[in-house]
């Protein structure tokens, strides 16, 4: 008879444990993200429906261009001196999509959103200076 090694019989048994768990983590993972980001859409459009206009799908808009839009724009309202919740949508709608990396068409909502509420304006100011900022692009 030939001896058997029992320590790769154990070492490949521990390997394949090894990679079933990190197979699961992994898929675990993704579908927590997937879920994540089914949330974060749904309540977009929750907003979009309460603030009554269009919420676009991610990837509708150019980042970059949009970028440079708004910053013209704000600095059009520097040489006017005429900031205000325009200048402040604009340059929270700029910083989420440079510095934070979200996704634009969910920052215009959301920043919209968190305007209107610094400014206390109503929905209808909101409207109209979404639809202005939409034509920009």
């Amino acid at each position: 008879m030939i001896p058997r090694n029992k320590k790769s019989k154990h070492r490949f048994s521990s390997v394949l444990k090894l990679m079933i768990f990190c197979g699961a983590l992994i898929f675990s993972f993704t579908q927590a993200q997937a879920q994540e980001s089914m949330n974060a859409s749904n309540s977009i459009h929750i907003l979009a429906n309460q603030l009554d206009v269009q919420a676009y799908p991610n990837g509708t808009f150019d980042a970059d261009k949009v970028f440079l839009a708004l910053i013209t724009e704000m600095d059009k309202m520097n040489n006017d001196f005429s900031r205000g919740l325009q200048y402040r949508y604009y340059w929270l709608v700029s910083v989420d999509i440079k510095r934070n990396g979200f996704p634009l068409e969910e920052s215009l909502l959301k920043n919209l959103n968190k305007a209107g509420n610094e400014f206390g304006v109503p929905n209808s100011t909101l409207k109209k200076l979404y639809s202005k900022t939409i034509a920009l692009f």
